[in-house]
């Protein structure tokens, strides 16, 4: 098992993109839901800050490389992050990215739902199951919506 801590949010922008693709490269030997596990847990360590990224409007989300690079994360760039590494793994895979407002800790942000069951980003550091979630859908936002972005 990978272990994952804040220790690659310190390195230089280089030593963060190889992180990635090591995390990426783990797809090949692992299944989709054990993959699902690395993701959580990798994107779970980055520093978090309030608001980097407006949920609300997708054409001003940065590219993955750009993200990483910032090195500083709101729940919803976490989660753009999760949708990043999961859509250039598993391309066929169901994986959308759903605007949510988060009855349990009243934010409104971005979480990754996967085949329609299974939730990143409801709470930072959690795989949850959507019947377990409460929240309001505001958007869906899929990967082919993200069209000025290219992964």
């Amino acid at each position: 098992m990978q272990h994952y801590d804040f220790s690659v949010w310190y390195g230089t922008t280089t030593e963060k993109i190889l992180a990635w693709r090591e995390l990426r490269t783990s797809a090949k030997d692992t299944s989709f839901a054990r993959f699902i596990e690395l993701v959580n847990s990798w994107w779970t360590y980055t520093p978090w800050v309030r608001k980097t990224i407006d949920p609300y409007k997708p054409d001003t989300w940065p590219d993955p490389w750009a993200l990483i690079n910032t090195s500083q994360f709101c729940r919803s760039a976490i989660a753009l992050g999760q949708a990043y590494t999961l859509w250039t793994c598993f391309p066929n895979e169901d994986v959308e990215l759903w605007l949510v407002n988060n009855f349990n800790e009243k934010d409104i942000h971005l979480v990754v739902v996967i085949d329609k069951k299974t939730v990143l980003n409801y709470t930072l550091g959690q795989v949850s199951e959507l019947e377990q979630c409460e929240f309001e859908v505001i958007d869906k936002i899929v990967k082919d919506d993200l069209t000025h972005i290219k992964i």
